[in-house]
């Protein structure tokens, strides 16, 4: 049996690798060097997800839910052609057995390699630096091999997310300062506002949950009122900013503070509406990727871009995860903080169905289903220190 679950997590770790590889390089500047192995590392992942599969034992009760769910996504595919959802519903099933923390390491170790390497190979002069600006006579903004400015700092981001999960309780000043001062050597050369508030947000949430747990018993009321707030917002995030993403660009054009959103958020609502005009919302689209981007229109809100690409349908399902994760993790101020700021970047920014949120929709799916056993699923508020 032991062999069993090894030969299943070394699938699941290949397959993470090769995948994370094939949609990694779309972020390069020139992604025409390593083009050739994207596919190739692609089906392999898959390749080895089925081998994966057959080595992977999950509970009985638990197979009806990933075949409906792989049903699912077999139906997105036939509509949409996309076997995104069906690679991630095989790597859940894979990870079945595999702690949480183990996956959210797997994906630490994964993501910094990749962009580690990428900045290497920019001073290789295999990539090159691409300069932009904001506005005319703004300050240059550098990509350092990406194809643009935002991508090392939102990737930077996700890497604080996925340590700051994963390190225990206890005295991390440097660590955060360390951390803060790279956030700001970033914004100074990538210009990418976004990533920036999220990794200060990531560090203050860290700093104030881990307080929080020291004066626990001090807090009473307020306590109380600020961790039912955090579970609220975390089980509804989803569905809230998804509702926010469908009704704001249909007001941008009637009221001042409307535009002046718009305007700060770099017209993002306005192309969302432009969109829609095109696509219009449907419960689950016909709609291939070369007829989604052929009107050239780029959605960066991440969650208009998910109903408008793959449906209403989708949408709902996303944010079932999300509230699933956010009731497994109750009692997790900082998991829920997480799931809170990682929704708002994805409000002004798109990395949902990406390989930086990947570690994140898996774990989701094995809340959605419901695989811990039952001693797993007291509540965590004793286990406070492992995050994940």
């Amino acid at each position: 049996m032991k062999y069993r679950t090894k030969i299943s997590e070394s699938c699941y770790f290949i397959a993470y690798i090769l995948f994370v590889f094939s949609w990694f390089n779309r972020d390069v500047e020139n992604i025409d060097v390593f083009y050739l192995y994207t596919n190739i590392a692609k089906n392999a992942s898959l390749i080895f997800l089925v081998v994966g599969a057959f080595f992977t034992s999950p509970p009985p009760k638990q197979i009806k839910w990933f075949m409906l769910l792989l049903a699912f996504d077999v139906m997105l595919f036939i509509r949409t052609d996309t076997l995104f959802f069906i690679i991630i519903t095989l790597f859940a099933y894979l990870a079945i057995k595999i702690p949480n923390s183990t996956i959210i390491k797997i994906a630490f170790g994964v993501l910094l390699f990749f962009a580690i390497g990428t900045i290497i190979l920019v001073f290789a002069g295999v990539y090159s630096d691409v300069i932009t600006r904001r506005w005319a006579n703004s300050a240059e903004r550098h990509s350092f091999g990406f194809y643009h400015s935002n991508v090392l700092p939102l990737v930077f981001s996700y890497l604080v997310a996925y340590y700051l999960l994963l390190i225990k309780h206890g005295h991390q000043r440097l660590t955060y300062m360390l951390i803060f001062i790279i956030d700001i050597l970033l914004y100074h050369f990538c210009g990418s506002r976004n990533a920036f508030f999220i990794v200060i947000f990531l560090i203050v949430s860290r700093i104030y949950s881990d307080r929080n747990r020291k004066e626990a018993k001090t807090l009473g009321w307020l306590r109380k009122g600020i961790e039912q707030g955090l579970y609220m917002g975390a089980c509804f995030c989803v569905w809230g900013y998804s509702l926010i993403s469908f009704i704001l660009p249909h007001l941008v054009n009637t009221d001042e503070i409307w535009s002046y959103i718009d305007y700060i958020t770099s017209f993002r609502f306005t192309y969302i509406h432009n969109k829609m005009q095109i696509l219009g919302v449907e419960l689950m689209p016909k709609l291939t990727n070369k007829k989604f981007f052929s009107n050239q229109i780029v959605i960066d809100n991440g969650f208009a871009y998910v109903f408008l690409r793959y449906g209403i349908l989708t949408t709902f399902l996303l944010g079932l995860l999300v509230f699933m994760t956010a009731k497994r993790y109750r009692d997790n101020l900082f998991v829920l903080m997480v799931i809170i700021i990682i929704s708002t970047q994805n409000f002004i920014d798109n990395d949902i169905f990406d390989y930086s949120c990947l570690p994140f929709i898996i774990i989701g799916i094995k809340c959605g289903i419901g695989v811990w056993k039952e001693r797993e699923n007291a509540r965590i508020s004793q286990h406070i220190n492992e995050y994940f």
